[in-house]
């Protein structure tokens, strides 16, 4: 006897569409994402204006790691 373990198949976390009816599943650390989805996903993000406040603490958060990583590539070679 084998058990009771069975395969209920793959599917998209967002429209439930299983993996036999999209063209293509993407895997992510909690679930999946159909290429349906995604293009839409797309669209929203493309089609809605940047928040100021959220670029302005993107460039803070790049400008500090620019920072650290010259820092500490100036620490491992010696020229500090």
């Amino acid at each position: 006897m084998w058990g009771c373990m069975w395969f209920r198949g793959l599917r998209c976390s967002f429209c439930r569409r299983p993996d036999r009816e999209v063209d293509k599943l993407v895997a992510g650390a909690r679930g999946y994402i159909c290429d349906r989805c995604a293009r839409e996903v797309m669209r929203i993000i493309e089609s809605t204006p940047p928040d100021p406040e959220t670029l302005a603490r993107t460039a803070e958060v790049h400008r500090r790691s620019t920072w650290n990583r010259s820092w500490h590539f100036a620490e491992a070679s010696g020229h500090n």
